[in-house]
């Protein structure tokens, strides 16, 4: 039989090995999103990363935003990212380069955000704002927001997030549904919370996040309130008249005789 004297050192084992590594480990502590929704289908997002690195040693972060978008009969879309700035708590600016990213049947933009000379370790904001075109979809009954909030592309646990959605006032909040979505890609769980008040939708996490799991946001509004923006068809590049022509040219060299 273990003693009092036992369990006590058992105990401060595992305080000073076990609890300080749950600590020290990568993380985002909170990834908050303000949303604006313009008359004009255009849709302004600024993105908060409260991002701890924990005692790991980084240039930055990298963030990767879905580009694309696919409508009932399973046609693609390409959404138009501005960027407008990435700063920090302070306002002062990040370096960042963009790029476009193919994954799993997915286009993403690419933001590799930090110094290339220089390593950070420990808590970092990230304000990351830019303008979204194409991202509202119109139905025959009503006008849809389908936004994935943090991305689902993150290997780190998010611990917990609250968006705001702001819409033109002369929507009555009567005339608006809301719903959110947690968890991986595909996932229909709602571990999430919303409400609507003064001309502003809510979203938050009830529980954290884990590894390659994100937040959806699902706004549907009456028609006529925002102008028609429709996005860009996507056509994969082996798919367009010049990518079927090069395919004709490597099976006629690869495979003949």
């Amino acid at each position: 039989m273990l003693n009092r004297a036992s369990y006590i050192f058992f105990f401060i084992i595992f305080f000073f090995c076990f609890v300080p590594f749950v600590f020290a480990q990568e993380k985002i502590n909170h990834f908050d999103t303000d949303i604006t929704l313009n008359k004009d289908g255009t849709v302004d997002v600024i993105e908060t990363i409260k991002y701890d690195f924990g005692q790991e040693f980084r240039h930055g972060i990298l963030r990767k935003i879905p580009t694309l978008k696919i409508n009932q009969d399973n046609k693609k879309f390409i959404l138009d990212f501005e960027i407008l700035d990435i700063v920090d708590e302070n306002g002062t600016l990040y370096k960042y380069s963009e790029s476009i990213l193919f994954k799993d049947n997915n286009r993403y933009l690419s933001l590799k955000i930090g110094d290339p000379n220089k390593t950070i370790t420990g808590v970092y904001i990230y304000k990351i704002s830019y303008k979204v075109s194409g991202a509202i979809t119109y139905f025959s009954d009503h006008d849809e927001l389908y936004w994935n909030i943090t991305g689902d592309e993150w290997e780190i646990p998010i611990l917990s997030s609250n968006s705001v959605i702001n819409y033109p006032e002369e929507i009555s909040a009567n005339n608006i549904g809301v719903k959110c979505l947690t968890g991986s890609s595909g996932s229909v769980k709602s571990e999430c919370l919303t409400s609507i008040q003064n001309n502003t939708i809510s979203v938050s996490l009830k529980n954290q996040l884990f590894s390659n799991e994100g937040l959806t946001v699902v706004a549907s509004f009456p028609k006529n309130y925002f102008a028609f923006l429709e996005p860009k068809l996507y056509t994969p590049f082996w798919e367009t008249l010049f990518g079927k022509f090069l395919m004709l040219v490597f099976k006629s060299i690869f495979f003949v005789g």
